[in-house]
């Protein structure tokens, strides 16, 4: 795992290699994001995605997600199983278990922005109309509603405004047969970022 890690921060700081970086872009899967990602099973066969830090971020940032997602945990916030990975070098990185994957089974999942079509960097939708997109498909109501308003708090009080419509998916339960809320992923604090992308209220200020 260090050497895929280095292999992977040296030519992603590095684009004067383009010859790899198109190959990387090529082979690269559904899980995007800012961040490069690893794909990895565990000795358990679950698969994992473990998060890199960016140029423009500092090295513990895989640290505070995690104690990110582990606070929202405490809340009553639906997350999965995640873990902080140490390398010999010290850094400690964010790795999240699939919950899309179930041994070589992959359940379909789709996202708010790919549930209306829309573009989650140009659109902004308030949360009252993912609660009544929860109201028309989900399958278990009572514990969605609960669960995306807890998570509409969290995220206005504890300052995550990457809450975008791709931040927020439904997948399918084979046992009750049919759409559900996926656990929530993407949890941290954005500093950087002055407004939610979802607006809350009408208002999108996260001092509001």
């Amino acid at each position: 795992m260090d050497n895929i890690v280095n292999d992977v921060m040296e030519n992603y700081y590095n684009i004067s290699n383009l010859k790899l970086i198109d190959e990387i872009y090529h082979k690269a899967n559904s899980s995007g994001g800012a961040r490069p990602k690893i794909h990895f099973k565990d000795n358990d066969n679950s698969n994992w995605i473990m998060k890199l830090p960016t140029s423009k971020e500092k090295a513990n940032v895989g640290e505070k997600e995690y104690k990110a997602n582990k606070l929202a945990q405490k809340c009553g916030i639906d997350i999965n199983e995640c873990k902080l990975i140490k390398l010999k070098s010290g850094i400690k990185l964010f790795a999240s278990k699939r919950f899309d994957i179930n041994g070589s089974i992959k359940k379909h999942t789709i996202t708010i922005a790919g549930l209306l079509d829309i573009d989650f960097k140009a659109t902004v939708i308030d949360y009252s109309t993912i609660f009544e997109i929860i109201d028309l498909i989900s399958v278990d109501k009572e514990k969605d509603f609960y669960d995306f308003f807890a998570r509409m708090v969290f995220n206005y009080k504890f300052g995550n405004c990457d809450d975008h419509t791709k931040n927020t998916s439904f997948i399918y339960d084979d046992n009750l047969m049919g759409y559900k809320l996926s656990p929530a992923y993407d949890i941290t604090k954005t500093p950087e970022l002055k407004y939610h992308s979802l607006l809350c209220n009408e208002k999108e200020d996260s001092k509001q």
